[in-house]
């Protein structure tokens, strides 16, 4: 029996945080910007869970689109 490998290169995205225009604040997956943004637009307190020492890096949209253009498009070979 004769076996052939089969290599396949890829890129792996992964999209944590992304905010941007339209993003519904009340929505079931809402992010943390649209609710601060609805609460500072209204006058209402933002609403911070645990203890203020954690951090998040949040993504703009149109970022998270760039990187997936490029990442389909590149001649590079995959790496890692």
């Amino acid at each position: 029996m004769c076996c052939t490998l089969l290599r396949t290169q890829t890129n792996g995205l992964r999209y944590l945080n992304v905010f941007g225009p339209r993003q519904d604040p009340d929505g079931a997956y809402a992010a943390v910007i649209p609710k601060w943004i609805g609460a500072m637009t209204s006058g209402e307190q933002v609403f911070i869970n645990g203890d203020g020492e954690t951090s998040r890096d949040f993504t703009f949209v149109d970022n998270a689109v760039q990187v997936s253009i490029l990442a389909a498009t590149t001649q590079n070979p995959a790496r890692g």
